[in-house]
């Protein structure tokens, strides 16, 4: 994740190669492959996700000269990558210590959290600590905020405040409570403006939900005992 680019010598086997490429893509690295003429490449390197170019050469002077054109070339790109990467990793710690505040909410071990999740320890402390090196996957940072309890935007968007959590999390229990007891659009959207006005910046749970639709009817005559 430090690299600006990835070259990689294609003219033996080797699985090194494609865990790199690998990396190479979820980093959104470009991967520069040195093959010598009249040579065959996997097609796992080749049928990969990465930004590849490709360089064959017959002679070592050819590729030196061919490699440093291309270099030149992507040179502005590539301070342009840096640049970016370098603001990401500010924003990087802000997440990791979002995963690591949420999951505490929770009351859960790192260990817990793993077990949920599908990975070690060492992975969980890692996204905490060092969550721009990790560069996790869509998938585990989306499991991770469903075992959490927050939406994946929390986890990924900084400009999200704690008020907006909590925001997010009535809504979506009113959501949920709404479907569950099949509310009117109407009264769905009477009770979340009085939920959020009652929360008063605390969550709110379905048995408060309940009881305060069963006022609201009350209220208005609706209720039968």
């Amino acid at each position: 994740m430090d690299s600006d680019v990835v070259i990689a010598y294609m003219g033996k086997p080797s699985h090194g190669v494609g865990y790199e490429n690998r990396a190479a893509f979820q980093g959104c690295k470009p991967v520069i492959l040195l093959i010598e003429t009249d040579r065959s490449m996997t097609r796992m390197i080749k049928g990969d996700f990465a930004a590849k170019f490709i360089i064959e050469y017959r002679e070592p002077d050819d590729l030196e000269r061919s490699l440093s054109e291309l270099l030149r070339e992507l040179r502005p790109k590539l301070l342009a990558q840096r640049a970016f990467l370098l603001e990401m990793r500010e924003e990087a710690r802000i997440l990791g210590r979002r995963i690591r505040e949420s999951r505490e909410r929770q009351g859960m071990s790192r260990q817990h959290l793993a077990d949920l999740i599908g990975v070690n320890t060492e992975c969980v402390k890692a996204l905490e600590e060092e969550f721009y090196v990790v560069n996790p996957s869509w998938v585990l940072l989306y499991k991770a905020a469903h075992i959490l309890g927050v939406p994946p935007s929390y986890l990924v968007d900084p400009s999200i405040t704690e008020d907006q959590l909590r925001g997010l999390e009535i809504s979506r229990t009113v959501s949920e409570f709404a479907r569950e007891y099949n509310v009117p659009f109407r009264d769905y959207e009477l009770l979340l403006a009085i939920a959020r006005r009652l929360s008063k910046g605390s969550s709110i749970d379905k048995g408060q939900l309940r009881s305060l639709y069963h006022r609201l009817k009350h209220y208005r005559g609706e209720e039968n005992g």
